[in-house]
This record gives structure tokens, C-alpha cells and sequence, in this order.
């Protein structure tokens, strides 16, 4: 009897030391998948914002590389960066005289800038993954208007898809309506 105990618990505690490791496991890798792999990098923001001024240190031998980036993309990041910031927010929803049967004429002016980073994107490939980053964080903007926001994940999606970079975007950091919206673009 005290044989046929030892072997319960014995059991008993294999299966629960087995059910830890194998939580811990589905844990860590659950973890891990949420997480940007480096492969996914290019889309997220950088802390540091890249900026070319004259290095004036104390120590003129010590020279901080800068990140490897064209004037290209670097004109291009900027400009990126300007166009979000005069995008409409919601806000202009709600000022008074505005009709609310007529889209608002910044959202207009909006759709204009889009087609010209459309245009840019088209002439020079290179520019495509600081094209991927733009839209992304346009997407994710939640002050923006919310047909915007749609506009900019279909053109996330399109270009993503056409550059092979879709498998590299984390498609679930954007809510289900906004999806919704883009896909009948």
C-alpha cells in the first residue's frame, strides 16, 4: 500500500513539475512572439530620432556614427513627419459651422498628400520601408480622422503585400474596425 502511495505522488508531482515547464514554455514563447523581432525593426519608431548636426565634443576623435540612412529617405522621413502632424484630427469634427453631411476639406487636402507620398513611393523604391513606417504610424494615430487612419492601413497593406514585407508587420496592433475599413477600399 505505502509502495502504491509513493508511486501517486511520485506521479502526482511529475505531472506538475511536466505542466509547469510546459506553461512556461507557452509563456516565454508567447512573449517572445509579441515582442518586435528584428526583423520587424524597420517599421518601428527609433527612440532617437535621426538628426545630421555638427558635432562639437570635447573629444574631436570620437566620432559617433550615424545611422545608415540616404538624404533621400532622410528628406523623405521628414517630410513623412510634417504631413502627419497637419493631418486632420478628430477634433475638427466638432467645431462649430461645419456641415456634417460634407467631408471636411482638410481631409481632402490629406487624401492629395497621400497620393503625392503614393507618387514618391512609386518613382523610388528605395523609399519603401520609411513608406511602411509612415503608414503604420499613421494607422496608429488615434487623434486622426478614423477614415484616414483606414486609408492609410489599405495603403499599409497594399504596399506591405507588393514589397514582400507583409509576413514583417505585427497586423494585430490595429483594431478590428480599422481592418474592416481598409479591406473594402
Amino acid at each position: 500500500m505505502k509502495k502504491k502511495k509513493r508511486q501517486l505522488y511520485f506521479l502526482f508531482w511529475a505531472f506538475t513539475f511536466i505542466s509547469f515547464i510546459s506553461l512556461l514554455g507557452w509563456y516565454l514563447l508567447d512573449q517572445y512572439k509579441s515582442k518586435p523581432s528584428d526583423q520587424m525593426g524597420f517599421l518601428e519608431e527609433s527612440p532617437n530620432p535621426v538628426h545630421v548636426v555638427e558635432q562639437k565634443d570635447a573629444h574631436p576623435e570620437e566620432v559617433r556614427a550615424l545611422p545608415d540612412i540616404s538624404s533621400e529617405e532622410l528628406a523623405f522621413r521628414q517630410r513623412a513627419q510634417r504631413v502627419l502632424e497637419d493631418f486632420p484630427k478628430k477634433s475638427i469634427l466638432k467645431e462649430r459651422g461645419r456641415d456634417p453631411h460634407k467631408p471636411p476639406r482638410e481631409l481632402v487636402d490629406a487624401s492629395n498628400e497621400l497620393g503625392t507620398i503614393e507618387d514618391l513611393l512609386d518613382k523610388n523604391p528605395e523609399l519603401v520601408k520609411e513608406g511602411l513606417r509612415f503608414y503604420r504610424k499613421c494607422a496608429l494615430t488615434n487623434e486622426l480622422l478614423t477614415s484616414l487612419r483606414a486609408l492609410c492601413l489599405h495603403n499599409l497593406k497594399t504596399r506591405a503585400t507588393a514589397s514582400g514585407f507583409d509576413k514583417r508587420i505585427r497586423w494585430n496592433e490595429f483594431p478590428d474596425h480599422l481592418h474592416r475599413i481598409a479591406d473594402k477600399l
